[in-house]
């Protein structure tokens, strides 16, 4: 048998994206892979019949594609991520995906009486008029080393920051918001993505609902995609 935990110590907390939530994220990375097949062999077929159609299929391919992209690493960094909270220490695997901003591999096992305080900031990602943002969280060490915790994205469920919320529940590790920072999205955020160095300051509170509006208004454009993918395939035969 197990032995009890000490008298006074809260009972371990496990982090670990819901079976639930993982095939949840899994589902959408094909449904995205789909439409964007569908999209591209639609832009195809309708090529010699309407160029201008074939042209906002095409985009409207590559917008989906570049999401799938996105949610399929998504996917799998899901199933690998995971983290304890226990008798004062933070013990975590983290995989590389785990932002926009591919990262290195880090196992860690971290006292919370070493950690100084946690940041975060949100990071705005504007591509084909497209806009997604992640809000990005960084543990900072007494020692004045710093620790990429992770980001989690706009449209996927939060993992990381519960993370954060459960070290500073405890009292004595704060949680500094540092606003927003637009990021550079590269290639559709598939290659060559970038975020400013941390230290950076944060946009304009005008600028930042600006960015949060477009952001509001990104599942109705992935929707209407949708959409006009499904009524040119129809009248596409």
């Amino acid at each position: 048998m197990s032995e009890p935990p000490s008298v006074g110590v809260p009972p371990p907390i496990e982090f670990r994206a819901s079976p639930p939530e993982r095939l949840g994220v899994a589902a959408a990375a094909l449904f995205l892979i789909a439409l964007a097949l569908a999209a591209l062999t639609g832009a195809i077929a309708l090529f010699a019949d309407s160029a201008v159609v074939a042209l906002v299929l095409g985009a409207s391919g590559l917008v989906a594609g570049s999401m799938a992209g996105l949610v399929a690493r998504e996917a799998a960094a899901r199933w690998r991520l995971a983290a304890t909270l226990y008798a004062g220490r933070l013990t975590a695997f983290l995989p590389r995906r785990r932002g926009f901003i591919l990262g290195a591999r880090e196992e860690v096992s971290l006292a919370l009486a070493d950690i100084d305080r946690i940041e975060t900031r949100e990071e705005a990602f504007s591509s084909l008029g497209v806009t997604t943002t992640q809000r990005a969280y960084e543990i900072f060490l007494k020692n004045g080393d710093q620790i990429f915790l992770g980001a989690d994205r706009a449209m996927l469920p939060a993992f990381f920051g519960r993370i954060a919320a459960a070290i500073t529940a405890r009292g004595t590790v704060a949680l500094v918001d540092r606003g927003m920072v637009d990021g550079d999205p590269g290639f559709l955020l598939i290659a060559g993505a970038r975020v400013p160095e941390w230290s950076a300051p944060p946009l304009a509170a005008g600028e930042a609902a600006r960015r949060a509006k477009a952001r509001g208004r990104t599942p109705f454009i992935l929707i209407a995609a949708a959409m006009l993918v499904i009524l040119a395939r129809m009248a596409g035969g």
